[in-house]
């Protein structure tokens, strides 16, 4: 059985091998270090979003309300990851038709065409 730390371990794993696939091995340890520290700001970021959402639709301090606000909290950081899950597919869309369009460049230029 699988604890939410050991699966929250293997996303990081393969978030460290995809940031550490093209760097150069003498520019690893910088990759790495920039890795983690992103790592660290978005854990903090998205605990200081959930929790700021969550007290200001706290308006009772009564169980319900509390529930409520978390529930927004919640909601916030799952809008929040949705977010970033969007601009990561683009900013990886545009590397790629990038990249082809250097390729197709570079093919034209070493045909003479």
């Amino acid at each position: 059985m699988t604890t939410p730390r050991r699966c929250g371990r293997s996303r990081r794993g393969s978030a460290s091998i995809a940031s550490l696939t093209g760097a150069r091995p003498e520019e690893s340890g910088l990759v790495s270090g920039i890795n983690n520290a992103a790592f660290q700001i978005g854990a903090a970021l998205g605990i200081a979003v959930a929790s700021s959402v969550a007290f200001a639709c706290t308006p009772d301090p009564g169980f319900q309300a509390r529930t409520d606000g978390f529930q927004a909290g919640f909601a916030a950081t799952a809008i929040f990851a949705a977010v970033g899950l969007l601009t990561a597919l683009l900013l990886l869309l545009t590397r790629r038709a990038n990249t082809a369009a250097a390729a197709d460049d570079q093919h034209l230029v070493s045909t003479g065409h």
